[in-house]
């Protein structure tokens, strides 16, 4: 269902179709959401292609078939995520050879303890210290060497082949909860690769945060052809237009969190998960067009969505 939404340009009304069904996503000053559009079909190519590559590089690490494939990718603040990131037991952060940029990488706590399992009949659970977010033995820490070193290897193969370019990512480096404020900063953004991982009966996730400083230092080599300057100045004199008489059905996603296997295991009916709002600004667009900057607000016991002004206006 769609409604006839007026655009008042200068003198002259023009109509045009606008979906119902719309969508919110995290919305920052900081972020380039045009370079994120122009960018987004060699993004699908890096991604699809290292899923395939670390498919492989892990079946050789435990001779087990995996499935991993893209699940999302979108622009996130370090600060939203610090405290997942500093909850999860397998964190690091990598070095760009040809950027003084670091970005994480992120396992679920189940991948990395079934391949441990697998490989040495590991105990599947966490020693976690008083400073340190996980603490491994000698062999587990080989095991965890190997898999960085294959992420490393189909990470920076995958922009290889993609960019037809020199790309290395390097010094994995193995996160303590007292470094993390020494690295990164709620300044810093990424740009988030989300990848599902399925094997042995255990399901979880891979995550790559890029640093976007440095995709939006490549941004020309990453940009779709077809994507010229032309097609951005369109898009953003769409979303900058006085809209009249619309109505729009917003989606409202909260921000990911994670539960850990045994508190997952430890679930009963009715135990209740305290989950986060997102503190930074939201944007909703329809038809891949931004319209309206907002907050999460609550307003008389009940969820709101509280307008700041029209995108790009």
């Amino acid at each position: 269902m769609t409604n006839n939404v007026i655009f008042k340009v200068k003198k002259n009304n023009s109509i045009n179709n606008i979906e119902r069904k719309s969508k919110i996503c995290i919305y920052n000053s900081d972020f380039d959401y045009f370079t994120v559009r122009g960018i987004n079909r060699s993004l699908m190519e890096i991604c699809n292609f290292f899923s395939k590559q670390i498919s492989l590089d892990l079946f050789n690490i435990i001779n087990y078939k995996f499935k991993v494939r893209l699940q999302d990718i979108k622009l996130v603040k370090y600060d939203s995520y610090r405290e997942c990131l500093l909850n999860s037991k397998f964190s690091n952060y990598f070095n760009i050879s040809s950027n003084l940029e670091k970005g994480i990488v992120s396992f679920s706590d189940n991948i990395i303890f079934t391949i441990i399992d697998i490989l040495f009949g590991g105990s599947n659970t966490c020693r976690v210290s008083e400073n340190y977010v996980y603490e491994l033995n000698m062999s587990e820490l080989n095991i965890m060497k190997k898999i960085l070193k294959s992420v490393q290897k189909s990470c920076s193969l995958a922009w290889k082949q993609t960019l037809n370019t020199d790309f290395e990512i390097f010094n994995f480096t193995l996160i303590s909860k007292n470094n993390f404020s020494n690295v990164f900063s709620k300044k810093n953004v990424f740009l988030c690769t989300i990848f599902k991982i399925q094997f042995h009966n255990t399901c979880g996730f891979l995550n790559i945060y890029f640093p976007w400083n440095f995709l939006k230092n490549i941004k020309n080599r990453l940009l779709n052809k077809n994507f010229n300057n032309n097609s951005e100045k369109k898009l953003k004199k769409i979303s900058s237009k006085v809209i009249y008489d619309i109505k729009i059905d917003l989606d409202v996603h909260l921000v990911n969190f994670s539960l850990s296997l045994p508190e997952i295991l430890a679930l009963k009916t009715g135990d209740i998960i305290p989950i986060s709002t997102p503190e930074d600004d939201i944007i909703a667009y329809s038809n891949d067009i931004p319209l309206l900057i907002g907050k999460y607000k609550i307003y008389k016991k009940k969820h709101a969505f509280l307008m700041k002004n029209f995108f790009n206006k």
